[in-house]
Protein backbone atom coordinates (compact mmCIF):
# COMPACT_ATOMS: atom_id res chain seq x y z
CA UNK A 1 0.00 0.00 0.00
CA UNK A 2 2.80 2.23 1.13
CA UNK A 3 4.66 2.05 -2.51
CA UNK A 4 1.15 2.50 -4.39
CA UNK A 5 0.77 6.07 -2.59
CA UNK A 6 4.49 6.95 -3.26
CA UNK A 7 4.08 5.64 -6.65
CA UNK A 8 1.46 8.00 -7.17
CA UNK A 9 3.02 11.05 -5.32
CA UNK A 10 6.05 11.05 -8.11
CA UNK A 11 3.89 10.78 -10.56
CA UNK A 12 1.99 13.60 -9.58
CA UNK A 13 4.44 15.72 -8.38
CA UNK A 14 5.85 15.57 -12.01
CA UNK A 15 2.80 16.36 -13.66
CA UNK A 16 1.70 20.26 -14.66
CA UNK A 17 -1.54 19.82 -14.19
CA UNK A 18 -3.45 22.46 -12.20
CA UNK A 19 -5.98 20.36 -10.19
CA UNK A 20 -7.63 23.76 -8.39
CA UNK A 21 -9.79 26.51 -9.45
CA UNK A 22 -9.86 28.01 -12.76
CA UNK A 23 -7.56 30.80 -12.70
CA UNK A 24 -9.86 34.57 -11.35
CA UNK A 25 -9.02 36.65 -14.84
CA UNK A 26 -10.57 33.89 -16.82
CA UNK A 27 -13.97 33.86 -14.37
CA UNK A 28 -17.26 35.27 -15.21
CA UNK A 29 -20.18 35.80 -17.36
CA UNK A 30 -19.93 34.87 -20.74
CA UNK A 31 -23.33 35.05 -23.43
CA UNK A 32 -23.22 32.87 -26.33
CA UNK A 33 -23.11 34.77 -29.53
CA UNK A 34 -24.27 33.74 -33.22
CA UNK A 35 -24.95 34.98 -36.64
CA UNK A 36 -28.45 34.62 -36.10
CA UNK A 37 -30.54 35.68 -33.12
CA UNK A 38 -32.69 33.45 -30.57
CA UNK A 39 -35.61 34.07 -28.66
CA UNK A 40 -33.69 33.21 -25.69
CA UNK A 41 -30.11 33.45 -24.59
CA UNK A 42 -27.53 30.85 -23.72
CA UNK A 43 -24.66 31.59 -20.81
CA UNK A 44 -21.77 30.46 -19.43
CA UNK A 45 -21.08 30.98 -16.42
CA UNK A 46 -17.03 30.47 -14.55
CA UNK A 47 -16.99 30.67 -11.19
CA UNK A 48 -14.02 28.81 -9.40
CA UNK A 49 -13.85 25.05 -9.97
CA UNK A 50 -17.27 25.07 -12.04
CA UNK A 51 -18.36 25.91 -15.86
CA UNK A 52 -22.43 26.21 -16.17
CA UNK A 53 -23.51 26.63 -19.62
CA UNK A 54 -27.60 27.30 -19.43
CA UNK A 55 -30.33 28.73 -21.42
CA UNK A 56 -32.57 31.38 -20.43
CA UNK A 57 -35.81 29.05 -21.54
CA UNK A 58 -34.86 26.08 -19.71
CA UNK A 59 -33.96 24.36 -23.14
CA UNK A 60 -32.29 21.46 -23.15
CA UNK A 61 -30.03 21.55 -26.03
CA UNK A 62 -27.67 24.35 -27.37
CA UNK A 63 -28.90 26.48 -30.56
CA UNK A 64 -25.88 24.63 -32.40
CA UNK A 65 -25.55 20.87 -30.65
CA UNK A 66 -21.98 21.34 -30.65
CA UNK A 67 -21.51 21.67 -26.98
CA UNK A 68 -23.98 20.83 -23.73
CA UNK A 69 -25.44 22.26 -21.99
CA UNK A 70 -25.06 21.63 -17.88
CA UNK A 71 -22.87 22.30 -15.06
CA UNK A 72 -19.39 20.73 -15.49
CA UNK A 73 -16.78 20.39 -12.70
CA UNK A 74 -13.19 22.14 -13.80
CA UNK A 75 -10.72 19.10 -12.74
CA UNK A 76 -7.71 20.92 -14.36
CA UNK A 77 -7.36 24.32 -16.80
CA UNK A 78 -4.22 24.12 -18.51
CA UNK A 79 -1.67 26.15 -20.64
CA UNK A 80 -1.09 24.52 -23.78
CA UNK A 81 -0.21 25.63 -27.59
CA UNK A 82 -3.43 25.23 -30.01
CA UNK A 83 -2.57 22.02 -32.31
CA UNK A 84 -4.78 23.63 -35.04
CA UNK A 85 -3.51 27.61 -35.23
CA UNK A 86 -0.13 27.10 -32.62
CA UNK A 87 -1.97 30.10 -30.61
CA UNK A 88 -1.41 29.33 -26.89
CA UNK A 89 -4.63 28.91 -24.80
CA UNK A 90 -6.02 28.17 -21.50
CA UNK A 91 -8.07 24.87 -21.79
CA UNK A 92 -10.57 23.97 -19.07
CA UNK A 93 -11.18 20.13 -19.03
CA UNK A 94 -13.84 17.98 -16.94
CA UNK A 95 -11.49 14.79 -16.97
CA UNK A 96 -10.28 14.08 -19.89
CA UNK A 97 -12.86 16.20 -22.05
CA UNK A 98 -12.53 19.41 -23.45
CA UNK A 99 -15.09 22.55 -21.76
CA UNK A 100 -13.97 25.15 -23.69
CA UNK A 101 -10.52 27.46 -24.06
CA UNK A 102 -9.58 31.14 -24.10
CA UNK A 103 -6.77 32.16 -26.29
CA UNK A 104 -3.88 33.50 -23.82
CA UNK A 105 -4.21 36.99 -22.92
CA UNK A 106 -7.48 37.38 -24.46
CA UNK A 107 -9.79 36.35 -21.49
CA UNK A 108 -13.06 37.96 -23.14
CA UNK A 109 -13.68 35.39 -25.80
CA UNK A 110 -14.88 31.44 -24.17
CA UNK A 111 -14.33 29.03 -27.54
CA UNK A 112 -16.03 25.71 -27.37
CA UNK A 113 -14.35 24.40 -30.75
CA UNK A 114 -11.19 24.52 -32.92
CA UNK A 115 -13.00 25.82 -35.44
CA UNK A 116 -13.74 29.17 -33.50
CA UNK A 117 -17.19 28.96 -34.82
CA UNK A 118 -18.84 28.73 -31.45
CA UNK A 119 -17.89 30.94 -28.58
CA UNK A 120 -19.25 33.30 -25.63
CA UNK A 121 -18.01 36.51 -25.27
CA UNK A 122 -17.92 38.17 -21.32
CA UNK A 123 -21.06 40.10 -20.58
CA UNK A 124 -20.01 44.23 -20.40
CA UNK A 125 -17.41 43.18 -23.07
CA UNK A 126 -17.24 44.92 -26.60
CA UNK A 127 -14.75 42.05 -27.89
CA UNK A 128 -15.25 40.94 -31.74
CA UNK A 129 -14.44 37.81 -33.19
CA UNK A 130 -12.84 38.38 -36.84
CA UNK A 131 -12.74 35.44 -39.23
CA UNK A 132 -9.55 35.22 -40.96
CA UNK A 133 -8.23 37.32 -43.62
CA UNK A 134 -7.25 34.63 -45.38
CA UNK A 135 -7.30 30.51 -45.05
CA UNK A 136 -3.99 30.89 -44.45
CA UNK A 137 -3.88 33.41 -41.19
CA UNK A 138 -5.55 31.41 -38.99
CA UNK A 139 -5.05 33.63 -35.89
CA UNK A 140 -7.61 35.65 -35.01
CA UNK A 141 -9.90 37.22 -32.05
Amino acid sequence: MNRTVLIFALFFSGCSLDFGSVEAGYRGTFDYKTQFEYSYTTTAFIEDDLVTISRDDNGTSSPSSVFRLGSFHVSAGISQQNTADGARTYVLFNGTERIGYFNEGEKDIFYIDEARENYFIRRGSNAVVKPPESEEDPLYY
